[in-house]
């Protein structure tokens, strides 16, 4: 584990510098993930603002029905096509709270989702925790590779203390870094 000076010269360096290290991969998936998030918020504020829009309309609908019923009695020759009308505004009103019933599930599955990016969010910081803690790694495993690279090129005996730091560099690291030279 790092100590207290290695974190705040990593803070420093990444201040000025930007991070040591960049995931091309992963920041790309990260910015996918704002997206959805942001469209997930989206999606609930619509979701959450229907039903007050559906009261207004099944009012409006409940008025209009109201209101033609009222000056054509049962017994008035345009009844039938008045009835017809107000029997339209009430299957409307049906379908729209049918509408409802389905968002408001809909809206259980976005606070649903909001809690899973929640999570998500809270392991990318600890993710980033963990990257900043241990990036300054990687630049002490390139010089050891290089040191190790120079030695063997120089046919040059290790110490008893070069072969055990060394010993840290795998043969992996090794060879990655011979190929990239």
């Amino acid at each position: 584990m790092p100590n207290i000076w290695t974190k705040t010269t990593q803070m420093i360096y990444e201040a000025f510098k930007g991070p040591r290290t960049v995931d091309i991969e992963f920041n790309g998936k990260y910015e996918e993930i704002k997206l959805i998030v942001s469209q997930i918020k989206n999606i609930s504020v619509t979701v959450k603002s229907f039903p007050e829009k559906l009261n207004g309309f099944k009012q409006l609908c409940t008025e209009i029905c109201q209101h033609l019923i009222k000056p054509y009695p049962n017994d008035n020759l345009y009844y039938p096509q008045i009835s017809s009308i107000v029997s339209a505004h009430k299957e409307m009103i049906n379908c729209y709270q049918d509408c409802a019933n389905i968002l408001g599930k809909l809206t259980g599955s976005t606070e649903e989702w909001h809690k899973t990016f929640s999570e998500v969010k809270i392991n990318l910081k600890k993710r980033e925790e963990a990257r900043k803690i241990h990036d300054h790694y990687d630049e002490k495993m390139e010089k050891l590779i290089e040191e190790k690279h120079k030695k063997m090129e120089n046919h040059e005996e290790e110490t008893e203390e070069e072969i055990q730091k060394f010993d840290r560099v795998s043969e992996i690291n090794l060879n990655f870094y011979i190929f990239n030279l």
